[in-house]
C-alpha cells in the first residue's frame, strides 16, 4: 500500500539540479541522513538545516561519463570513501573534502570483499578481462558483518531473510560509524555481501545497534576482526507497564496494567484504538503490615507509561463470598465498570470441549497458568491463528435462573501490534475479540444463538476478566466462546451474583510516590506464553530506544499522582514508579478476607512503527471526562515543572 505525499517547498532546491547518481550518507552519525549527489564533473554534500536542504561545497572527481557510485570505507580507518567509476577509469574521494584517495583505470564492477580481515577489494572490467585489485598493505582490520532476518510472528520479527534495509551503528573506542545493508551504491546490480566495518586500529567493534527493517531494535558487543553471522533477535517485546508488589521482602510480578489504555494502536490505514485510561486490579494481602502496601510500575520494554493518578482501598469481606472485578479489554462499546461484584455461588462448567473435540475441561477449571490448548498460531501476523478457538462450556444448571450472572474468562493474550493489525487490515481480516453464542431450546429443539458477539478479552497477561451475561433465555445449559485471537483461558466459570452486605471499604491514601531507575527485569515465557519477571535479576540496560521528549525527573512525583487532573508521571524504559499506600486499618472481622482494590488511571504508548506518533512522548495524552472543575489550571504547571528529564534514541 502506498501513501504519495509530496515533499514540499524544502525539496525545491534538488529539483533544479542535475545529478547522475544520489547515495545516502549519515557522516556525523547524527540519526539524520545526509545525500551525496554526483553530478558530471562533481560531488556535492546536501544536509538538511532546520526545515530546507542546503547544497554543499562541490569537488570535482575527474572522472569522464561517470556512471556508477559506490560509498564504502577502503582503508579501515571507519570513515567511508566514495568510489566512482565512468568510461575512463575510477577515482576513490574523501566525500567532505573532495580529497583523492586512490586512482585507477578500467570500469570498476562492484567493491569486492574475499579477505573478511582486510576489507574490501575492487573488481574491475579492463581491456584484457576481469580484474581484482586486491587490498592494499597498512590498511587497519575489519570486521565483517552478515546479516539474517527473521520472520516469526510470535516475537513481533518480520525482517527479510537478508536483512535488506537494516540500519546501523558501530562504536569503537570514541569513532562512530553510521552502516545499511546493502551498501549506498547505484550501479547495474546490487549484490548481497556482507558488510565490513573498518576499525581504525582498534581490537574490536565495542558495540554495534542494528536497526532491523521491521523496527526490530538489538545491540551486540565486542565484534572482533573477522565474519560475525548476526540473526534478528528480539530480546524485548512490547507490551503494558509491568506490576510488581512487594512481599516484605522483594517485589513480585503480578502482571501489566493500562493496556486498556493503549494510544495510538493502529487498525487500518489512518484508523487508530480508542483509549480507556483506567483499569481496577484486586491484589492479595498477604505481605499487609500495618496497611501498607507497595507497588512498583516498571517499564522493562519499548514504551512509556503516562500514570495520573492510582488509588487503593483495602476490601475486607466474609470468606463466603468471592470478589469478582468487572474488567476486560471491551470492544463492543459495553465498557466494564471496574467495580466489584460479588458471588456466593460459582459455577464451574462440568465439560469443556475445543474445536478439535478434546476435552480440555481440567485446563479452565481453576486460575493456576495452565491453560486450554490453541489451535495452531497464524505464521505471519503476531495474536491470530490459523483457525479459531471455539471451547462449548456444558453447565448442570439453567443459566438462566442465575441472579444476574457473570461470566468469568481469566487468562491472558498475545498481542498483535500496530504494524501487524495494519497488515492485517490489508489482507481484509481482523483481530476480532471473543465472541459469545448460547445453545437455546424451542419447539423446533436445540440451536445456537449469537448473544455478545466481539465483546472482548483478557486485555494483557495473567489476569481477571468477566463480563455480565444479562438476561438470559430460559434453558440456557450450554454456551460456545470463539476467537481467532491468540487468547489464553485459564479459569471458566457462571458465576451468580448478590448484594454486597457486610463489606468494608477502608481507602489507602497514597503516601510517596518515587520515579527511579529499576533496569530491566528478567523475562521468561512458559510452555504457553505466560510471562514472569524476576526482578532480582536486573540488567542495568537493554535493546531498547527512546520516545523523544520530556520524562518525568528522577525522585518524588507524588504531587502528580495525587488526584485524577491529567497531571502525568511519565515513565520509560529502565524506569519503575514506586508507590506507598498506608493508613491504621480496622482489624479484620473472624471469617473474613481482605484485599487491596488498585485503580489506575493512565495510558501507554509503544514505539512500533505503525503507532500514531509513537516516536515522541508528545501530544500528551488527557482526560476528556475531566472538566474545568476536577482538571485545575495548575495540571500544566506540573506537568512543566516535574516531566523535565529529556530522553531521546538510545
Amino acid at each position: 500500500l502506498w501513501n504519495y505525499t509530496d515533499a514540499g517547498p524544502s525539496y525545491l532546491p534538488w529539483q533544479v539540479t542535475p545529478a547522475v547518481a544520489a547515495a545516502p550518507l549519515d557522516l556525523d552519525v547524527d540519526g539524520e541522513l545526509e545525500w551525496l549527489v554526483m553530478d558530471q564533473t562533481s560531488t556535492t554534500i546536501w544536509r538538511k538545516s532546520s526545515s530546507q536542504w542546503q547544497k554543499g561545497k562541490a569537488h570535482r572527481h575527474g572522472v569522464f561519463e561517470p556512471s556508477r557510485l559506490w560509498v564504502a570505507d577502503l582503508s579501515g580507518n571507519g570513515s567511508p570513501e566514495i568510489i566512482i567509476s565512468g568510461r575512463d577509469g575510477w577515482v576513490a574521494m574523501e566525500p567532505e573534502s573532495g580529497a583523492e584517495k586512490s586512482v585507477g583505470s578500467g570500469l570498476v564492477l562492484s567493491p569486492l570483499l574475499v579477505d573478511l580481515v582486510s576489507g574490501p577489494g575492487l573488481l574491475l572490467a579492463e581491456e584484457q578481462g576481469l580484474t581484482f585489485l586486491p587490498p592494499g598493505v597498512g590498511r587497519f582490520a575489519f570486521a565483517t558483518l552478515s546479516l539474517s532476518g527473521k520472520n516469526d510472528s510470535g516475537q513481533a520479527m518480520r525482517s527479510n531473510a537478508s536483512g535488506l534495509g537494516t540500519q546501523m551503528v558501530a562504536r569503537s573506542a570514541g569513532r562512530w560509524q553510521w552502516l545499511t545493508t546493502p551498501m549506498p551504491a547505484l550501479s547495474v546490480g546490487q549484490g548481497m555481501q556482507p558488510t565490513a566495518v573498518g576499525l581504525n586500529g582498534e581490537p574490536n567493534i565495542a558495540s554495534l545497534t542494528l536497526d532491523w527493517s521491521d523496527g526490530v531494535y538489538q545491540s551486540e558487543l565486542d565484534l572482533d576482526p573477522g565474519l560475525h553471522q548476526i540473526s534478528e533477535t528480539q530480546r524485548q517485546l512490547a507490551s503494558c507497564p509491568v506490576l510488581f508488589q512487594f512481599d516484605g521482602k522483594e517485589f513480585q510480578f503480578v502482571t501489566d496494567v493500562l493496556g486498556v489504555g493503549g494510544l495510538g494502536f493502529n487498525t487500518g490505514f489512518g484508523q487508530y484504538g480508542e483509549a480507556r485510561p483506567r483499569e481496577s486490579v484486586l491484589l492479595p494481602t498477604t505481605a499487609d503490615r500495618d496497611g501498607q502496601l507497595r507497588l512498583l510500575i516498571a517499564e522493562p520494554m519499548e514504551e512509556l507509561a503516562y500514570v495520573d493518578h492510582v488509588s487503593v482501598t483495602a476490601v475486607d469481606f466474609p470468606t463466603a463470598l468471592e470478589p469478582i472485578l468487572d474488567e476486560r479489554m471491551a470492544t463492543d462499546g459495553r465498557q466494564p465498570s471496574g467495580e466489584i461484584f460479588w458471588s456466593k455461588s460459582v459455577l464451574p462448567p462440568t465439560q469443556v470441549i475445543d474445536s478439535q473435540g478434546r476435552d480440555v475441561t481440567a485446563s479452565v477449571e481453576q486460575r493456576d497458568l495452565v491453560a486450554a490448548p490453541l489451535p495452531a498460531l497464524d505464521h505471519q501476523l503476531a495474536g491470530l491463528l490459523e483457525h479459531p478457538q471455539r471451547l462449548t462450556l456444558t453447565f448442570t444448571k439453567d443459566l438462566s435462573e442465575l441472579n444476574d450472572p457473570l461470566l468469568i474468562f481469566d487468562g491472558w493474550v498475545e498481542y498483535g501490534y500496530s504494524q501487524t493489525s495494519f497488515a492485517a487490515w490489508q489482507q481484509d481480516r481482523q483481530y476480532d475479540a471473543v465472541s459469545l453464542e448460547i445453545e437455546t431450546v424451542d419447539a423446533n429443539g436445540r440451536q445456537w444463538q449469537s448473544w455478545r458477539p466481539s465483546f472482548g478479552y483478557p486485555a494483557g497477561m495473567p489476569r481477571s476478566a468477566s463480563m455480565p451475561l444479562g438476561q438470559l433465555p430460559s434453558g440456557v445449559r450450554r454456551i460456545r466462546l470463539s476467537t481467532y485471537q491468540q487468547i489464553y483461558f485459564d479459569r471458566l466459570a457462571v458465576a451468580e451474583t448478590t448484594a454486597a452486605e457486610g463489606i468494608i471499604k477502608t481507602p489507602v491514601p497514597l503516601h510517596s510516590a518515587l520515579v527511579r531507575h529499576v533496569g530491566f527485569p528478567r523475562r521468561s515465557n512458559g510452555p504457553q506464553m505466560q510471562p514472569n519477571y524476576d526482578f532480582s535479576q536486573r540488567e542495568p540496560y537493554w535493546d531498547t530506544r527512546y520516545q523523544r521528549g520530556q520524562y518525568t525527573a528522577l525522585g518524588s512525583a507524588l504531587a502528580l499522582l495525587e488526584k485524577r487532573d491529567n497531571a502525568l508521571a511519565i515513565i520509560g524504559p529502565g524506569d519503575g514508579l514506586e508507590l506507598q499506600f498506608k493508613t491504621p486499618l480496622p482489624t479484620l472481622k473472624p471469617g473474613y478476607s481482605r484485599r487491596w482494590w488498585v485503580q489506575f488511571h493512565g495510558w501507554a504508548k509503544d514505539m512500533d512503527l505503525f503507532t500514531e506518533n509513537g516516536e515522541t512522548v508528545t501530544p500528551l495524552p488527557g482526560d476528556p471526562l475531566l472538566n474545568d472543575e476536577q482538571n485545575p489550571p495548575h495540571a500544566q504547571a506540573l506537568n512543566a515543572k516535574y516531566n523535565t528529564r529529556f530522553r531521546s534514541g538510545r
